[in-house]
């Protein structure tokens, strides 16, 4: 995937929230768009509560080291939307179909948080 692409664009992809026209993407339902920013900043937050940030860091700072997880970021938002409407549910059975989801903090297992250094 191309660097050139946002972060909610790189989503959309993954969603399926685009069409091809002449040879280039096409972003669809841009009513979603607000839905997965709420989404996102939620993603954020979840690793921003991890990684414990120092308390000097700037707000600059904090946006660099995010984009590290950048990818993280993608399956949290991802595994959010597709969960939607079966919030709080580990597995769901419906007409003969089961579902089992990977628990969010299995994503979550990549943010790494900061540890103080005693001497």
């Amino acid at each position: 995937m191309k660097d050139e692409y946002t972060i909610l664009q790189k989503i959309k992809i993954r969603l399926g929230q685009y069409h091809t026209d002449n040879n280039s993407i096409v972003f669809d339902d841009a009513e979603c768009d607000v839905y997965l920013n709420e989404l996102l900043s939620d993603a954020k937050e979840s690793v921003i509560n991890v990684r414990h940030y120092p308390t000097a860091w700037t707000e600059e700072q904090i946006e660099s080291d995010l984009k590290k997880y950048e990818k993280v970021l993608i399956k949290l938002v991802i595994y959010d939307f597709n969960k939607e409407g079966m919030e709080f549910e580990n597995s769901h059975t419906e007409s003969g179909i089961s579902r089992q989801f990977q628990s969010r903090a299995r994503i979550m297992a990549d943010v790494l948080p900061f540890v103080d250094m005693f001497a």
